[in-house]
């Protein structure tokens, strides 16, 4: 039996989350809800017997991590997309089609977003196995969420006829995100499921589908994989074509245009985590509330206060609360939110002024990462800064010099080797290095066990951009 090639897309700021998620570590590469990201979650999720190995579109910024983290679970992708700027949902998956279209013409794809919620794996499975017979005949499957309160912040499918030998439904209509007496009315009549924009085709189906309504997009998203480039693990979509790319949904291109279209209902858990009130409701269904429905994560605390979430990311750091009510608070090293539940809309917009007033932590998080590996500052003031380096096993710095600024180097586990001029300087732990400025090193990790170490700089100048590459 013909296995489904998964794609998952891989894109997105999760501005909603913030100041946990941010543009530098958006929501899908965060463990929110387990020890493993929304994206493994994913990834593993669709890695069993059924499944091809998988492809995965991203951007350019965040391909070190999406690369780091599948390498962390154990799983090879086919092969990982790079997109040269974000064109929304159909540019991304007609790129997909056409990758594994070239690879087996008679392909079915399976479409997930990185994102999401599932966490009833077996059930997900049953249903993608249910639509396949569909998606086989030609159809483009939908998968809706039975929904379970009249959610505004979704849209909706309406459910048309039902299909014959199958438990799912043609697609009636597309409905955007209703106010709340519209969804309470959907509810209420019944055959509205919620979109959860999860697709399974056959790859051949959408292209022919895009020839049909979106030439043009078609065109310059096939030039653009034609003239990818390879780079490491990576496919760089041609940026040139890319960019005559006319950014839209697949709903909107191709979907709303098509006539085979079915929806298969998924009655197990599911949510897209678009804000902290949504975290804060799935949490709720696998952790203890308190006696007064407080959801405490982290070092926290709370007395008098009834139906809030407080959480602590920093483990150094405790928040305490005191007689709040309906309130999301959300504290980490260099950022707090405080919002009200009915108010987790417009987290968004506070994320874009603190972007228009230049605070480096409406996008950057504090841990910053790198193809070798991540750093963080610990403290940072006048004339020196102290930042912990983490290199992943078997991998490199440049070779490179610094002018304004000395570095020393403690390391406090594992193994270095740094390369100091001519000579090669072996370091365990417990070990140190100075580094004055003008000389020329490099910093390796050799062993197959994480290196990290506390880097202290000291100098007229601190910035990123001192560096020289030789």
């Amino acid at each position: 039996m013909a296995l489904i090639y998964p794609v998952i897309l891989c894109g997105g700021a999760g501005k909603r989350l913030w100041p946990m998620s941010r543009r530098s570590m958006p929501k899908q590469f965060l463990n929110l809800t387990s020890e493993d990201s929304l994206f493994q979650q994913a990834a593993l999720r669709v890695s069993g017997p059924e499944f091809e190995d998988l492809l995965v579109i991203t951007a350019n910024d965040y391909r070190f991590i999406a690369a780091q983290q599948l390498a962390d679970i154990g799983i090879k992708p086919n092969a990982v997309l790079l997109e040269p700027s974000p064109k929304n949902t159909a540019p991304a998956i007609l790129a997909a089609a056409g990758k594994i279209y070239d690879e087996d013409p008679d392909a079915l794809m399976l479409v997930v977003s990185s994102d999401h919620y599932i966490p009833e794996q077996a059930a997900f499975t049953e249903r993608v196995a249910a639509a396949k017979t569909s998606a086989k005949s030609g159809a483009v499957v939908t998968f809706g969420i039975k929904p379970v309160r009249p959610e505004t912040g979704y849209g909706y499918i309406e459910t048309g006829q039902k299909l014959s030998g199958a438990d799912g439904f043609a697609v009636a209509r597309f409905h955007e995100k209703p106010d709340e007496g519209s969804a309470k009315k959907m509810i209420e009549q019944g055959g509205y499921l919620w979109n959860s924009g999860i697709f399974l085709m056959q790859c051949k189906i959408v292209l022919e589908l895009a020839e049909q309504h979106v030439p043009d997009m078609l065109r310059s998203v096939r030039q653009s994989l034609k003239l990818g480039k390879l780079d490491l693990d990576f496919l760089r979509l041609d940026e040139t074509s890319w960019a005559e790319v006319e950014a839209d949904s697949i709903d909107y291109a191709i979907l709303e245009n098509t006539d085979n279209l079915t929806v298969f209902s998924f009655s197990g858990r599911w949510s897209d985590l678009g804000d902290w009130q949504a975290v804060m409701r799935e949490l709720s269904e696998d952790r203890q509330t308190d006696s007064k429905g407080n959801l405490l994560v982290g070092k926290s605390s709370q007395i008098n206060s009834h139906s809030c979430l407080i959480w602590s990311d920093n483990p150094e750091q405790v928040v305490a609360a005191v007689g709040l009510n309906d309130l999301i608070v959300v504290a980490m090293a260099d950022a707090v939110l405080v919002v009200h539940k009915e108010q987790v809309q417009s987290v968004k917009q506070i994320v874009d002024l603190l972007a228009q007033q230049k605070y480096s932590q409406a996008l950057e998080q504090p841990r910053q990462f790198r193809p070798w590996g991540w750093f963080e500052t610990l403290v940072l003031a006048q004339g020196y800064q102290v930042r912990r380096v983490h290199l992943y096993p078997r991998t490199q710095m440049s070779l490179q010099t610094h002018q304004k600024r000395s570095e020393n180097w403690v390391v406090t586990s594992g193994n270095a080797e740094v390369q100091l001029k001519e000579r090669l300087v072996r370091l365990g732990a417990n070990d140190s290095l100075d580094i004055p400025a003008g000389t020329a090193h490099k910093l390796s990790n050799p062993a197959d066990a994480a290196l990290t170490l506390i880097e202290v700089r000291t100098g007229t100048y601190l910035g990123e951009d001192d560096v020289e590459r030789l």
